[in-house]
């Protein structure tokens, strides 16, 4: 009896240990968050940038994108019937046909972003964090220190909004 009380105990402490505590932490989640967004964006992938960002967000974005290229076309009396994943999609292309020679003259900055704190809601669904945030192109760089606010939507954290007036 006692070994049928030690296996079931033994089974729900494994459990336990398999869907608590192995998986990820909150700063380890927005850690990958924040890599995901810098190696989208020095990699000039647009819609994996628009990924990182909390969905009304990137919506936004794309309406944005879309408005853009309408006044444009009506600007330039050019019919551009695209839509914003249509623009990423061949942004996309341009970047995969250019020479990674001529891509490093372009001189794009590299960024990257160190999560200096973090301080999660109560109920972890939100978290602000200090951040700082290099561009680095040559030898220039340039480094802000910011805020940055995300939000955890079914188990996914994005990012909500950037204050950079610390």
């Amino acid at each position: 009896m006692k070994k049928k009380h030690a296996a079931w105990l033994v089974s729900v402490l494994w459990s336990v240990l398999l869907f608590c505590g192995c998986g990820y932490s909150p700063e380890a989640q927005i850690q990958q968050l924040n890599d995901r967004f810098c190696d989208s964006y020095n990699h000039l992938d647009v819609e994996g940038v628009l990924d990182c960002l909390e969905p009304s967000m990137a919506e936004s974005t794309n309406a944005m994108v879309e408005f853009s290229v309408g006044v444009f076309g009506a600007l330039t009396d050019m019919d551009l019937d695209m839509d914003a994943e249509t623009m990423y999609s061949l942004l996309n292309l341009c970047v995969n046909l250019t020479p990674e020679s001529e891509l490093e003259a372009m001189g794009m900055p590299e960024l990257t972003m160190e999560l200096q704190s973090l301080e999660l809601s109560e109920w972890e669904d939100e978290a602000v964090a200090v951040v700082d945030i290099t561009l680095e192109a040559g030898d220039q760089i340039q480094q802000e220190r910011c805020q940055v606010y995300y939000v955890n939507l079914d188990g996914d954290w994005y990012f909500s909004n950037m204050n950079f007036e610390q």
